[in-house]
């Protein structure tokens, strides 16, 4: 069975079940995010054995978001599945560095964050009458790389074309009911939990990137 096929049958029989119009589930979110991420890196040569340099990069993104409510506990609390997708820019290079100059790049990115999310009063359900909400949410980011510009030795050559992250994060959501918006305010952590061999250099190991993204995004349609 196609996933798509298996998303619509889930969604139908979840809705007769419930007696919720899957309509009524649906929540769609767009904006803007600014990240900061490390990736440390590793030299295992016996000159060096240690720390070798860390990349930084600050990262500039547009996202777009949906969210299925999955059950519906009250009028203002509920769990939901969402999925986000963002394109932006990273920008930065090697920063911290005892082998090597410093090194620019600019790298598009395209995220895939996934996961699941219970939520609190405003932008929980439709029908919620607070003013205010919170969101705790847990998943993992597909994240895929590209590079733009290198200036020197390039790094994007010295690393992965894409990372699969597990996060955590907090959402503060605020209806302003004078513009009929609901906003949403929103903290991730990403986790960055193993090693990778680089592709250029053999005795090197850079480390999966780590880092915190901040957003504001905002309810369409609500």
């Amino acid at each position: 069975m196609r996933p798509m096929t298996f998303l619509i049958c889930f969604l139908f029989i979840l809705n007769t079940s419930t007696g919720q119009s899957v309509r009524d589930n649906f929540f769609f979110k767009f904006g803007a995010q600014g990240g900061y991420f490390i990736m440390p890196s590793y030299d295992r040569t016996p000159a060096q054995g240690g720390f070798a340099e860390q990349y930084v990069f600050s990262e500039l993104d547009i996202v777009f978001a949906v969210r299925y409510n999955i059950k519906k506990i009250n009028e203002n609390q509920s769990i939901g599945l969402f999925l986000e997708t963002s394109a932006g820019v990273f920008m930065g290079g090697g920063a911290i560095s005892v082998s090597s100059p410093r090194r620019d790049e600019s790298i598009l990115t395209v995220n895939f964050p996934i996961g699941v999310s219970y939520n609190v009063g405003a932008g929980s359900t439709y029908t919620s009458g607070k003013p205010m909400g919170v969101s705790v949410k847990a998943g993992l980011d597909v994240n895929l790389l590209y590079p733009i510009r290198a200036k020197g030795n390039t790094f994007y050559d010295d690393f992965k074309k894409s990372y699969l992250l597990p996060f955590i994060g907090i959402d503060y959501l605020y209806l302003n009911k004078k513009e009929d918006y609901v906003y949403d305010v929103y903290l991730r952590y990403e986790f960055g939990f193993n090693k990778h061999t680089a592709t250029v250099l053999p005795d090197t190991e850079i480390k999966t990137p780590r880092g915190i993204k901040v957003g504001i995004v905002i309810f369409l349609g609500y």
